[in-house]
């Protein structure tokens, strides 16, 4: 499946803390700044990033999509 596909398909399948969030941050809702979904940064996919010359955050919700046991370092 190719990256585009992949993507569309988690907006597709977001949970509800996706859908609560989202909505909270598009159409520029949160102090002006433009949120976009699912954004392939190298072999992994943010499920919410901004990019503005402001500010750069990226931002994970729902952890839980991922199986297995992930160390942060």
């Amino acid at each position: 499946m190719d990256r585009t596909a992949y993507a569309r398909r988690l907006r597709q399948n977001q949970t509800l803390a996706e859908k609560k969030l989202w909505a909270l941050i598009r159409n520029r809702r949160l102090a002006g700044f433009k949120f976009m979904r699912q954004i392939a940064i190298d072999r992994y996919f943010a499920d919410f990033i901004c990019d503005m010359t402001a500010a750069k955050t990226t931002t994970t919700v729902a952890p839980t999509r991922w199986s297995g046991s992930d160390t942060w370092s």
